[in-house]
This record gives C-alpha cells, sequence and structure tokens, in this order.
C-alpha cells in the first residue's frame, strides 16, 4: 500500500468514528419529540420525587428557560438542594448536587431523560400505550429508559429498572388570585 491510500483509509475511519460518535439518539420514523413541559416564558414548579436503591428522596422542581435551553433545581421539602442543572441541546451543566447523585453515568441518563422533557428533541420511540398515555422508550442495556406521560394528570414517571432509578414529576398548579 502506498503512503496515499493508507492516508485515505486513516481519513475514512476518522469521518465514520466522529460519525458515530456524534449521534446522541438514535431516530426512528424521524419522530421529533415536542417538549412535555414547555418553559418559554413562566417558572415551571413540579412535585419531584427520586428512589435509587434505598435513597429516596422527594421535594420540588423548578424549571426556568435559559438563553438556548433550560434550568432545573430541585430541593427537597426541608429546603436540601438536591440537583442545579442546566440543559441545552449542546449538553448539561451540573451546577450542585447531592452525594448519592453524584456519578457522570447518572447525570448523562437524567440528561436524555429531562432533554426529552424539557427540550425539543428527537426521541427513540414514541407511543401510547392503553390507558393513552405517552410513552418514550431510550438508552440501549443498561441505560434503558422509559417515560410514561399521563395527559390528564399531568403526572410523567421516569423508570431505570437495571439501575433501580424511579423519577417522578407532577406540575405544582398555582391558584390565581382575584381582588
Amino acid at each position: 500500500m502506498t503512503h496515499a491510500s493508507l492516508y485515505s483509509w486513516a481519513a475514512l475511519l476518522l469521518i465514520v468514528v466522529s460519525t458515530l460518535c456524534s449521534c446522541n439518539r438514535t431516530v426512528v420514523g424521524g419522530t421529533l419529540a415536542p417538549e412535555i413541559y414547555a418553559t418559554d416564558s413562566i417558572t415551571g414548579r413540579y412535585d419531584f420525587g427520586i428512589e435509587m436503591g434505598k435513597t429516596a428522596q422527594g421535594g420540588i422542581m423548578m424549571a426556568r428557560s435559559t438563553n438556548n435551553g433550560v434550568r432545573l433545581v430541585a430541593t427537597s421539602y426541608f429546603g436540601l438542594s438536591l440537583f442545579d442543572l442546566t440543559l441545552s441541546p449542546e449538553g448539561y451543566k451540573l451546577n450542585n448536587c447531592i452525594d448519592f447523585l453524584d456519578k457522570p453515568q447518572i447525570w448523562q441518563l437524567l440528561y436524555n431523560d429531562f432533554s426529552l422533557l424539557f427540550l425539543p428533541q428527537y426521541a427513540e420511540k414514541i407511543s401510547k400505550d392503553k390507558q393513552g398515555n405517552i410513552v418514550m422508550k431510550g438508552g440501549k442495556g443498561i441505560a434503558l429508559g422509559k417515560i410514561t406521560y399521563n395527559p390528564q394528570s399531568q403526572e410523567t414517571k421516569i423508570k431505570h429498572k437495571w439501575i433501580g432509578m424511579k423519577i417522578t414529576l407532577k406540575p405544582i398548579e398555582t391558584k390565581q388570585t382575584t381582588e
């Protein structure tokens, strides 16, 4: 083989590897999933619960639009900060988190899950179950997750059964006061 053919094979391999690494999700049928919880001009407030192994924590999560994404802040009902996360289509920035969630693999999963809920993204599989819930599945192997959204109650359940993580979100309705 000549040097020119070696360089062309190396360039081809580099292009293939960079293309494979840049794809975040596989698009099945080209389905563009709209964000379930839009945060255009409001601060969304949600009842939030997370279970992981033997640890469970409940609280309130707030979501607010930023320049190119969404900032999520979750606290327990007693004021303990659970996490502070900024999502954008390019990735996430973890500003703060509690010890039991302080693992990069968990945040990659949560980024994938929360971006499906708060940012318009391509979903791998979107369907409806018998009860009319919207079901989205994503990830492969141990990262396989299932997001179930009930349009009537507006409750979302995220479940990663292989790692034992469950998350529930439900919008908190604000009461309008009239004077």
